[in-house]
């Protein structure tokens, strides 16, 4: 009796870490496995939106230069889409870690790619 509950308790535990893992939403590491970017969430507040452009483009390897006159990404006066480049760069150089994301809470991961004409979006 106690090895057919053994047995069970084993084949429920991984019958629930196999389908958690199939998902693809994102396996203990925190990190998003399936395609997805990193963006700004509906209303967010103005100067929370500024401080993430001013972090994201302090830090190495950002290429802050797609939102600035003549990059692809140029939208002058628009910062939830200037917010969601920079927040996009940064999350695909931190490997697509959920926390990545987070930015006090304005961050938003999505699976639909949000590129539009020439402003690319990179995805993992």
């Amino acid at each position: 009796m106690a090895k057919q509950s053994l047995a069970f308790i084993v084949f429920t535990l991984a019958c629930f870490l196999l389908h958690g893992n199939a998902s693809g939403a994102s396996i203990g590491t925190n990190q998003v496995m399936e395609q997805s970017w990193c963006i700004v969430k509906p209303s967010m507040d103005i100067d929370q939106l500024q401080k993430n452009i001013d972090y994201c483009c302090t830090q190495a390897e950002n290429n802050c230069g797609t939102i600035q006159p003549g990059g692809p990404c140029y939208n002058p006066n628009n910062l939830v889409s200037d917010a969601s480049v920079v927040m996009n760069f940064y999350f695909q150089k931190s490997g697509n870690q959920q926390s990545a994301c987070y930015f006090n809470g304005s961050g938003l991961i999505i699976q639909e790619d949000p590129s539009v004409g020439a402003c690319i979006y990179p995805a993992n």
